[in-house]
């Protein structure tokens, strides 16, 4: 399955207080959601000693598979408290078949060195097994963002991207193998026209300044990276670069971002190691955060150590992905499954293990508010061929990932995929129906299947709007007529991504509003006219996509409320 736009789950995490002995106690709110938002905020304690240590023994590969799951499961438990995890499972049931949901963190210091790309919740999945990893559902995306007084602008104009990728592997460091990337990406943009790639070899500090006069849209590093722990000022993360004596010349995180800055740059993607960390004290220790703080609008890097093969394969995939126009959470999601595929089909037991956690060492960072997407100049008959084959590899981590078995691994079992039939605890089975939203099980106790993973969850989607009880179950179900009303809104999203570049006005501002626009109208008697009189007189700045979306507001449409036709009406006078 293929997304094309994915809708924000806000969720932020701050510190409250310390108690007596220095734990510190932690705050969890929902900021904006397609199913709403937290009422008052949840308070959780610190993370335990003995899940830290989990974390580190993840670190240096000493986690079996099981022991990951689990690990997932405890960071799921911290982040997404019963409330909290409940709007989040409400929010995944507003899926549709090319739809994600994107889960954008806003994290206290403290918890920035947490691996939160290993998320696992149960309820995505029937049995014990991958498919409940959220960086491992190509309709989640687990995106970082900094909060910074620095606005950010993205160049959504369908044009040739500038790839500028240097590639450094000094004597001094474990060689790498990166004549394989550098074959993979050109593998990877071969025939397409779109995106550029300019490459600077055995990369000096002055060869990648040479190149930069040039600008680029996107920056790839491919080498050695560092994160230094210490209490003197020159901790913190690097990227390791050729001296002239072909050894290390470390380039500060600082001193990266300064010289990438004001050259255009839209993405860039740090494949070195230990590039995604920051210090829990200091903010502007890591690579990413100073790029963020540059303006920078997202970035891609890596939180731990990563086997070779397994950048190789994740960069491949990641390219491909963004040259069809996907948006950069597809990308990443269907970088990390090409990661997965790799490593899970490993056939020495003890190269597996150490291996397998390498799909999610990838940490997103972006603060562009709605879909991003580099939009490139090709053709479309080359878009075609390039989704076909991403489609394929998106869809195999469904189909071979199982339970976990008492050795530690995965069992490789197909999941339910679309069949008539549901086995439901006890070993019965139950017929159900399928709608365009999903498909509710009938019987004594029936429960919801998700049609794009097919698992079987309580997911509260139904048939009609209204609620639905079973039992002492009680559902809220959403109409299925919603579709109607997204596809309206995902066409002017579309034209919004493709409008000209606005000196005045970022495409991504524009998009913000729409989306907010959209999911408030879909709260259907409950939505706050106010607010989308608000936003709906921003769009002024884009007059075109204002009179889209204010005639999309006055049809005659069920999910479209009364009030909320008069109210575009008025705007329009």
């Amino acid at each position: 399955m293929i997304i094309n736009s994915y809708y924000d789950f806000v969720l932020v995490v701050d510190t409250v207080q310390r108690d007596n002995s220095g734990s510190q106690q932690f705050s969890v709110r929902v900021l904006e959601s397609p199913a709403g938002e937290s009422k008052a905020p949840e308070f959780i304690s610190s993370i335990p000693p003995s899940l830290q240590r989990k974390i580190r023994q993840l670190e240096g590969r000493q986690l079996e598979e099981k022991d990951i799951v689990n690990l997932g499961e405890q960071l799921a438990d911290f982040l997404l408290p019963d409330p909290v995890r409940q709007l989040f499972l409400n929010s995944l049931s507003r899926w549709q078949p090319n739809e994600g949901l994107r889960l954008r963190l806003f994290l206290a210091p403290s918890l920035v060195s947490i691996p939160w790309e290993y998320l696992y919740i149960h309820e995505l999945t029937e049995a014990k097994n991958s498919m409940g990893f959220c960086g491992l559902n190509p309709k989640i995306s687990i995106v970082r963002h900094e909060l910074l007084p620095v606005g950010v602008k993205l160049d959504m104009t369908p044009k040739k991207r500038r790839l500028l990728v240097a590639l450094a592997s000094p004597q001094d460091e474990e060689l790498l193998r990166l004549d394989k990337e550098r074959e993979n990406i050109n593998s990877a943009l071969k025939d397409i026209p779109g995106i550029e790639p300019v490459y600077v070899q055995d990369a000096t500090a002055k060869k990648l300044l040479d190149e930069l006069i040039a600008g680029a849209d996107i920056f790839h590093f491919a080498g050695h990276g560092k994160f230094k722990r210490s209490i003197s000022e020159d901790s913190g993360g690097y990227i390791l670069l050729l001296g002239e004596d072909r050894k290390s010349a470390p380039m500060s995180a600082e001193s990266l971002a300064v010289n990438l800055q004001s050259r255009g740059v839209q993405l860039v993607f740090l494949g070195a190691c230990e590039t995604g960390r920051r210090d829990e004290q200091n903010a502007w220790s890591g690579v990413v955060t100073n790029l963020m703080a540059a303006g920078i609008p997202a970035a891609i890097a890596m939180q731990y150590k990563i086997w070779d093969e397994s950048a190789i394969a994740f960069s491949g995939t990641f390219y491909k992905a963004l040259a069809a126009g996907l948006p950069l959470e597809q990308a990443v999601s269907l970088g990390r499954i090409a990661v997965f595929n790799q490593c899970d089909a490993l056939k020495d037991k003890e190269q597996r293990q150490k291996y397998w956690r390498d799909w999610g060492v990838p940490v997103l960072y972006c603060r562009v508010r709605g879909n991003f997407v580099l939009p490139t100049i090709m053709t479309e008959s080359h878009r075609k061929t390039l989704l076909d084959e991403l489609q394929g590899a998106s869809d195999v981590v469904q189909n071979q990932s199982g339970g976990v078995n008492n050795s530690g691994t995965m069992n490789h079992s197909p999941v339910i995929q679309g069949n008539e039939n549901v086995l439901q605890s006890g070993g019965k089975y139950n017929t159900y129906i399928r709608t365009a939203n999903g498909s509710v099980a009938t019987g004594d106790n029936p429960r919801i299947v998700n049609p794009t993973f097919g698992n079987v969850t309580n997911s509260p989607i139904g048939v009609a709007g209204g609620d639905v009880t079973f039992g002492d179950v009680k559902y809220t179900t959403q109409k299925t007529s919603e579709n109607d009303v997204r596809s309206l809104f995902n066409s002017i999203l579309d034209r919004v991504r493709h409008r000209s570049a606005d000196p005045d006005v970022g495409n991504d501002e524009i998009i913000q509003d729409v989306e907010r626009i959209r999911n408030e109208v879909l709260r259907g008697r409950e939505a706050n006219l106010k607010k989308i009189e608000r936003w709906l007189k921003s769009l002024e700045v884009a007059p075109e996509i204002q009179e889209a979306v204010v005639v999309t507001l006055e049809r005659h449409h069920p999910d479209i409320t009364e009030p909320i036709r008069q109210l575009a009406t008025s705007v329009r006078r």
